[in-house]
Parts: structure tokens; sequence; C-alpha cells
């Protein structure tokens, strides 16, 4: 997922916020910031951060796409 750092920081989120949202924990949050997929990243934590931001699951993939 190229935009969930972007999109935390442009929502004024914490890290602990945001992995709420997403359902998983923090340190999987930073692995996935930090431009790799964490262990069991299930599908569903796509979709909770594409309806939490009114996204489509393929714009969190896409380069430029936000």
């Amino acid at each position: 997922c190229y935009h969930v750092k972007a999109l935390r920081s442009k929502h004024q989120l914490s890290q602990k916020q945001m992995s709420r949202i997403m359902g998983i924990s923090v340190k999987s949050l930073s692995t996935l910031e930090a431009g790799m997929m964490p262990p069991r990243l299930r599908v569903t934590v796509i979709f909770r951060l594409s309806e939490h931001f009114h996204l489509e699951p393929r714009q969190l993939f896409m380069p430029d796409e936000l």
C-alpha cells in the first residue's frame, strides 16, 4: 500500500489511531509504512482502510492515485 502513511499524515492520525482503523497492530502499521508487507496481512485490512477514507481499494496500491 503506497498511501497508508500519506493518508495518516493528511488526516493527522497517530499510528495508534490508524492501526485501530485498520484493525492491525502498531508494529504491523510501521512495517506497512516502511514499504514492506507484514506477514499475514488480510485483505479485510485494505477494505477497512478504503471504506474509512472513501477510496477504491485499488487506489491504495497505485502510486499516483490519491
